[in-house]
């Protein structure tokens, strides 16, 4: 593996250096000056299947086609 130092602005990648190939190189980017967007986590002390019950009493859907769609949504 080859560490070559660049930089990245407005979509376009400069390298500090020139890398030659007679191929098609795969490369990993990484932004050492951003942090990482981490998602809270779950929560799961108020959840039980009671209370589950008593949420979604009046929801006459389908779970599956609901969760299908809303991961089609979110694409």
């Amino acid at each position: 593996m080859v560490q070559i130092r660049g930089k990245y602005f407005n979509g376009t990648l400069t390298l500090q250096e020139r890398v030659s190939s007679e191929m098609p190189l795969e490369v990993i980017v990484i932004f050492p000056d951003l942090e990482a967007k981490e998602e809270a986590p779950l929560d799961m002390s108020g959840f039980g299947f009671a209370r589950a019950q008593v949420i979604l009493k009046d929801f006459k859907g389908s779970f599956t086609e609901t969760l299908l769609e809303e991961r089609r949504q979110s694409r």
